[in-house]
């Protein structure tokens, strides 16, 4: 209900909401890389240019590790368990006292 209040009052983020649920469609209606890519490249072309700037780190992202991103379509795998234990291991030594390498 908060949320309808504040999209109602401001156009701008309602078109920006909506942008980051038509964003987050794509992983669950692209069934290849290839409608992936289709679907990608349709919603990047449906930002309107004031609201550019608010995607650029995300469509950066996109451009400069397409090949990656996209093969996630073709095999459904992600290296989010790498990436929490490297996460984690930065952690404990961080926090770590009393020990050298």
């Amino acid at each position: 209900m908060i949320l309808d209040v504040w999209l109602g009052q401001f156009p701008q983020l309602q078109t920006a909401y909506d942008l980051k649920e038509s964003f987050f469609a794509i992983w669950e209606k692209a069934k290849s890389s290839t409608e992936a890519k289709q679907r990608y490249a349709a919603w990047e072309k449906s930002i309107p240019p004031e609201l550019a700037w608010a995607f650029k780190d995300l469509t950066t992202a996109i451009h400069n590790w397409n090949t990656e991103i996209f093969a996630y379509f073709d095999h459904r795998v992600t290296n989010a368990y790498t990436e929490s234990l490297n996460n984690l291991t930065r952690l404990t030594n961080r926090i770590g006292r009393g020990y050298s390498l």
